[in-house]
């Protein structure tokens, strides 16, 4: 189960995403760079971390690019979302 606190990797041949210490005992310590589900094979430089909850420097808000680039982020890293109530789906 993914958690707030889970490290999470995907497989980038397959695009499978697994928890990392999943990936470390059963592939990487165990020398099996294999996917665990398709049995497709890769490498560590496929491997591609979507969250880390020990890495605190990538969840600094007023560092994400795509913030910056919309407005100035305040320096404690809150940031206001508006949603449109009208928005509609075509």
């Amino acid at each position: 189960m993914f958690t707030d606190f889970s490290k999470i990797v995907a497989i980038k041949p397959s695009g499978r995403v697994y928890l990392w210490d999943t990936v470390e005992q059963l592939n990487i310590k165990a020398k099996n760079m294999r996917d665990l589900v398709s049995d497709e094979e890769f490498t560590r430089a496929d491997l591609i971390i979507l969250q880390d909850p020990n890495d605190l420097e990538k969840q600094n808000m007023a560092e994400f690019k795509n913030l910056k680039d919309l407005e100035e982020v305040p320096e404690n890293g809150n940031c206001e979302i508006s949603i449109n109530p009208n928005y509609q789906i075509k």
